[in-house]
């Protein structure tokens, strides 16, 4: 999904994996409908009369539905063509009348913080950063379009994932393999750049019956001359999957077979992988990291400088060469070098995802290649009570905490009982059966197999249809639905004005309902909108209203997109949500306290509406609670509400100098939808991969003036606050 506003001679694109800004010349609107139509799909559109734009992206060609072709120097369109710049987060498709003249892509000076030039890197591993925050311009490739006159323009925006191919295979052990060996037709080079999410599209989807591969989807299969030899398992098939999409591998049942093997003759390999499920997705994702962070370190893209390629030397590779070599002769090299050596130093990986097997996985494996998501088997025990309470208790008191969020000052206590407690709901409220999941190596978990788990949220392959569903033609605003549903619960309505707080940057509308009976309520989730917030009360019969409860399975089809059910037992009626047409959502699994609810709302609004994913924002602001385990996200958790250049946490502690008064400040950022990400960080002169946190020392002076300077969480003294809030704080502390 891609949103974009226009502000003078500047039209601004969010979409998923960063913001890109078209410059257009003597810029002048147009009403909807009155310029030229687009013969391509898109997820938002503007029109204007121009003299001149400049797009981001590093290739421009004119595309048809079934053709492409470069685009430099004159251009017409045909009346089923547009010209679309590609290369970068988000693609820019324009449709014009007349000649233009386009100019290849030159690098030149975007807006942003900046590179700065390439040497000065200090102290780190592998080449670290100077301590400071600075701030700069990015370079970025950027492609020119002329016009003689002022000329009528359609520029309209698109996640590159938005529309896969399909391919048709018989629901077999080889038809999985199939379907893995042309998931790799999405890669656009089999050269470490792969590693980078702009080099990656979405694998196309599977559907089962008599096999059936697209022409375009063979052409576009790469021979990387490497190969995986599997025994007849769907599982198998399953956990090998992101390795064999990433290695662009060859991918063979063979029936007899018991034992795995990693095969490349050419380059003198041949693997033996572990033949228990387990050990043998372990082995695949050991062998995945390896590759992939290799690759990050290796790869060359315009503009990009990142901490902590001298790594490389130490492992004794040296990043030309590797280049230089075919996928397979460097997938050989890279299984040769010492990785233990700097393994600690690259990042964690950002998501995992558990499955049961079946064909039901085999479905849902190319929206988790898109994601680039590890695939273990699930495992999981069942929870008492007193385990409950001892993870809770473990997850409170090593988390953020007491959270400011909302900007109060006092910890969220544990109350006694009498102590004034109210709950959400005095009714029947149903309470899911939770699982304690077996969890590897990652930031973030989805659990795709039977049953509730704790600390991974519950997707399904309903919701990843409905979340290429949701990339589809809009136009508008960030529509923002909050209904309170209690009159005891007003108050709560204030979190409004936090979804309101992002309208500086991206169109917001947010509407405020109270007391709505069934039958508003299921207009309301029946029609488009971004994302439904409700506050009030839900039990067995359904979500309470001042008429009685609306249970989701009496709904056809919901179009909300994604949603927060802050009442208790709400876990089965987002469940429904998410069947009917939702993409994620956060919901209770028992009953909760007033004061909890009220708490982890105002915070998930907050980190949500900044573009933090479901499962991200849930996570941080369930830890502001004891019971921070009564919340989960139902439905694909990597998803966001809203566009972020980068979703990042700061972590700020007293620094270890005594009597100096400063600070250890570290950003993370995490993408679990865009793995090989990198990002500018606030400190030095380079980029960094997501999930590889940065760190500087900094005096008091320099951290209050770092946190005013940005909007982020922060977590600091065992709490989460806002960067604005903790600036404010900090400078009171001072005086």
């Amino acid at each position: 999904m891609v949103w974009c506003s226009t502000s003078g001679g500047e039209i601004v694109a969010h979409g998923r994996e960063g913001s890109i800004r078209v410059a257009a010349a003597a810029w002048r609107g147009t009403p909807t409908g009155s310029s030229p139509s687009l013969p391509l799909p898109v997820d938002t559109r503007t029109g204007g009369r121009t003299t001149r734009l400049t797009l981001p992206g590093s290739a421009v060609s004119v595309q048809a539905p079934t053709s492409a072709r470069t685009a430099t120097g004159e251009v017409r369109l045909d009346a089923d063509e547009a010209l679309v710049a590609s290369g970068g987060p988000v693609e820019t498709v324009l449709r014009f009348d007349g000649p233009a003249r386009v100019e290849p892509p030159t690098l030149t000076d975007g807006s942003g913080t900046g590179v700065g030039p390439a040497g000065g890197e200090t102290s780190e591993p592998g080449g670290g950063e100077p301590s400071g925050p600075r701030a700069g311009t990015e370079p970025v490739p950027r492609s020119t379009v002329r016009f003689d006159t002022p000329t009528a323009v359609t520029v309209g925006f698109r996640d590159r994932t938005a529309n896969p191919p399909m391919v048709t295979v018989p629901p077999t052990p080889a038809g999985a393999a199939a379907a893995l060996t042309h998931a790799s037709s999405a890669l656009e080079t089999l050269g470490p750049e792969r590693s980078h999410p702009d080099r990656r599209g979405h694998p196309p989807l599977v559907a089962f019956g008599e096999r059936d591969i697209p022409a375009a989807v063979q052409r576009a299969t790469p021979e990387s001359g490497i190969e995986l030899r599997l025994p007849p398992s769907l599982t198998t098939c399953a956990l090998a999957a992101p390795l064999a999409f990433y290695l662009g591998a060859t991918v063979r049942v063979d029936e007899g077979r018991s034992r795995p093997r990693l095969r490349a003759p050419g380059a003198g390999i041949d693997r033996a992988l572990p033949v228990e499920d387990g050990p043998f997705a372990d082995a695949v994702a050991d062998l995945l990291r390896r590759v992939f962070n290799l690759d990050c370190l290796a790869r060359d893209r315009p503009a990009e400088r990142l901490a902590g390629t001298g790594l490389l030397e130490q492992v004794g590779l040296d990043p030309g060469a590797v280049r230089a070599r075919s996928p397979a002769e460097r997938l050989a090299a890279y299984l040769e070098t010492p990785f233990e050596r700097i393994e600690a130093e690259l990042p964690a990986w950002p998501l995992a995802t558990y499955v049961d097997g079946g064909t039901r996985t085999v479905r849902c494996l190319p929206h988790l290649l898109d994601r680039l998501s590890l695939v273990y088997p699930a495992a999981a025990s069942e929870l008492d009570g007193s385990s409950l309470l001892r993870r809770a208790l473990d997850g409170f008191y090593r988390g953020p905490g007491t959270a400011l969020v909302d900007g109060t000052t006092e910890p969220a206590a544990v109350p006694a009982d009498g102590d004034g407690v109210t709950t959400r709901s005095a009714g029947d409220v149903a309470t899911a059966d939770r699982l304690a999941p077996e969890l590897r190596n990652a930031r973030l978990h989805g659990w795709l197999a039977d049953g509730t788990p704790i600390e991974a949220f519950k997707t399904t392959p309903t919701a990843y249809r409905n979340r290429l569903a949701a990339q589809c033609d809009r136009e508008g605003p960030l529509d923002i639905a909050v209904v309170c549903n209690d009159t005891d619960m007003t108050g709560e309505r204030a979190v409004a004005d936090i979804y309101r707080d992002r309208a500086a940057d991206l169109e917001v509308d947010v509407t405020v309902h109270g007391s709505l009976d069934r039958y508003a309520l299921a207009d309301l989730l029946q029609q488009p909108c971004d994302f439904v917030h409700y506050i009030g009360h839900c039990e067995r019969e359904g979500l309470r209203c001042r008429n009685g409860y609306l249970d989701v399975a009496d709904l056809e089809t919901v179009r909300a997109r994604t949603f927060f059910l802050n009442a208790c037992g709400s876990y089965q009626q987002g469940q429904r949500l998410v069947e009917r047409g939702s993409v994620a959502g956060a919901v209770t699994l028992t009953t909760v306290l007033d004061r909890h609810a009220a708490t982890v709302g105002t915070a998930f609004a907050r980190l949500l509406i900044r573009g933090v994913g479901f499962e991200r924002a849930l996570s941080l602001a369930r830890q502001q609670i004891l019971m921070g385990s009564d919340y989960a996200v139902v439905g694909d958790g990597t998803y966001a509400l809203a566009p972020a250049a980068s979703p990042a946490v700061l972590h700020v502690s007293e620094g270890e100098s005594e009597g100096e008064g400063g600070f250890e400040v570290g950003q993370e950022v995490l993408s679990a939808d865009a793995t090989g990400r990198s990002h500018r960080s606030p400190f030095g002169r380079c980029d960094r991969l997501d999930g590889r946190p940065a760190r500087v020392e900094l005096s008091r002076e320099e951290t209050v003036a770092l946190l005013r300077d940005r909007s982020l969480p922060v977590c600091y003294d065992g709490r989460l606050h806002w960067s604005t809030d903790l600036a404010a704080e900090l400078t009171v502390g001072d005086t």
